[in-house]
This record gives C-alpha cells, sequence and structure tokens, in this order.
C-alpha cells in the first residue's frame, strides 16, 4: 500500500492550465473524495512537499481508501 499526498497549489493550477492552452488544450485539475467532500488537487505526492510554495495538502492516506481522478490535459474545447 502506498501512503499518498493529494496537493492543491493555484500557482501550479494556472501554470499548467497556461501550458495546456499552448497546446490547444485545457487543463483540468483533479478531484479527490475526503471525508465525503469532493476537493481538486494538482498534484497526486509520496512526500508532502512540493515546488509550488502556495500548495497546501487536501488529503493523504493510503493510496487504495480513496476515489479520485488524476489532473489531465483535455483535446479542444
Amino acid at each position: 500500500m502506498a501512503y499518498k499526498y493529494f496537493l492543491y497549489s493555484s500557482r501550479q493550477a494556472e501554470f499548467r492550465s497556461n501550458v495546456e492552452r499552448g497546446m490547444g488544450r485545457t487543463f483540468r485539475v483533479g478531484t479527490v473524495f475526503t471525508k465525503g467532500t469532493r476537493k481538486s488537487f494538482t498534484e497526486l505526492s509520496d512526500t508532502p512537499n512540493s515546488i509550488y510554495p502556495d500548495a497546501k495538502i487536501v488529503a493523504e492516506g493510503e493510496e487504495t481508501s480513496f476515489r479520485f481522478t488524476l489532473p489531465q490535459g483535455v483535446q479542444g474545447t
């Protein structure tokens, strides 16, 4: 079992949106269900650290105990 950190950074979301837009795609943040609430995340990590200083932990625990969708770039829009 793998312990994971679901992190959200508005800077990372903005950066990824700009990069994806440049490729004609749209960035969609990931979502994780935690304590009955859906939360957005931009990074799934093995550590609580991120290169983005505004990153916050929105959920943490064993990966198999969460339902989630990964962040992704989506073709067209």
